[in-house]
C-alpha cells in the first residue's frame, strides 16, 4: 500500500511558514538584542537618588544646570 504525501513547496517549513519570514524575524531579533546590549544598565539606586534630587530642586540650581548642559554637549560631540 502506498501512502500519498503532498510535496511541500520549496522554502516552506512544515508549519507553513516561509523560510524567508523566519530569517527576517531572526534578523530583527538579532538587531534588537544588539541594540539592547548597547544600552547602559539601569541602576535603581541611582534612579532613586536622582528622583529625590529632582523633588528637592537640586537640578534647578544654575551651576547644576550649567554642568548638565556641558556634559550633554560633550556627549553629543558638540562641546
Amino acid at each position: 500500500m502506498t501512502v500519498s504525501r503532498k510535496k511541500k513547496p520549496s522554502g516552506v517549513l512544515d508549519n507553513g511558514t516561509s523560510c524567508a519570514a523566519v530569517v527576517k524575524k531572526e534578523e530583527l531579533i538579532s538587531q534588537a538584542r544588539e541594540r539592547l546590549s548597547d544600552l547602559p544598565d539601569v541602576r535603581p539606586d541611582r534612579v532613586k537618588k536622582a528622583s529625590l534630587r529632582a523633588a528637592q530642586g537640586f537640578y534647578d540650581r544654575p551651576q547644576v544646570i550649567s554642568k548638565i548642559a556641558d556634559r550633554f554637549l560633550q556627549e553629543m560631540g558638540i562641546g
